[in-house]
């Protein structure tokens, strides 16, 4: 097995069996993003989380914006939203620094 490979399923069970949304980040420390559980998540919701705690910063945006209005899935989680903006902001993301400048 590749160490992506490896690394990937790590994330998504860190994803899954982190319900609090605390998962490792690659720099050591711990990410911490309060959020709602989703109370479906489907195979592409747990992909964009795995990718957003691994650090792409278009996943944690497309997350912020899912908690920032939430939908049939998911509750609208506005501190949850923000702490993705702000990861995602962090992260070089233009887009989700603007969110967070009309905020």
């Amino acid at each position: 097995m590749s160490s992506n490979v490896i690394r990937s399923v790590i994330v998504i069970l860190l994803v899954v069996f982190c319900p609090k949304g605390q998962a490792e980040r690659s720099d050591g420390g711990r990410l911490q993003v309060p959020m709602s559980a989703p109370t479906k998540q489907g195979p592409k919701m747990q992909a964009l989380m795995a990718k957003a705690y691994e650090g792409n910063a278009s996943a944690q945006f497309q997350l912020a914006q899912i908690y920032d209005k939430g939908n049939q899935w998911v509750r609208r989680d506005p501190a949850a939203a923000i702490a993705w903006y702000e990861e995602a902001a962090g992260n070089g993301h233009t887009a989700a620094s603007r969110m967070l400048k009309t905020r």
